[in-house]
């Protein structure tokens, strides 16, 4: 797709894709960035992760919440994945406001990190499919347990 100035436009997944690669070049590790705001409003899920004293337990779950982004931007989330998850999570202990928080945490830190180079078009493609996904988290949690 072009515009009018010749310049191709992106797509929610490259602007995702290219946020995420601008930030991995500047910012060492965006894990515990991420969990120090989700742990701000759920300290107790600390214990969720037991002695994950090097964040290998965090930086697995972050990896899959990155692709789960990706892929719902990609129009390619596997039916059934999600409900999968809360399932497994379930067995955790995870609530269902705990997926909304992690993704606000999620969002929130990008749009940290991105900085000035934060703009209207990575808003609306991270806004667009990490609160379409917390969305999709959240009917899968109303048709499990974790709904009530």
């Amino acid at each position: 797709m072009a515009s009018n100035t010749g310049q191709a436009l992106s797509t929610d997944p490259e602007l995702i894709i290219e946020s995420l690669e601008w930030i991995a070049e500047r910012h060492s590790d965006l894990v515990p960035l991420v969990y120090r705001r989700f742990y701000t409003h759920y300290p107790d899920a600390r214990t969720m992760f037991g002695r994950d004293e090097h964040g290998v337990h965090q930086g697995h779950m972050f990896n899959g919440m990155l692709m789960a982004v990706i892929e719902h931007s990609e129009g390619r989330c596997a039916p059934g994945s999600i409900d999968a998850w809360v399932i497994d999570h379930d067995l955790w202990g995870v609530k269902k406001a705990m997926y909304r928080a992690m993704f606000d945490a999620l969002h929130e830190t990008i749009r940290e990190c991105m900085g000035e180079r934060w703009n209207t078009s990575f808003s609306k493609a991270w806004q667009t499919h990490i609160y379409g996904l917390a969305d999709e988290f959240e009917r899968a949690c109303d048709k499990s347990r974790l709904g009530t």
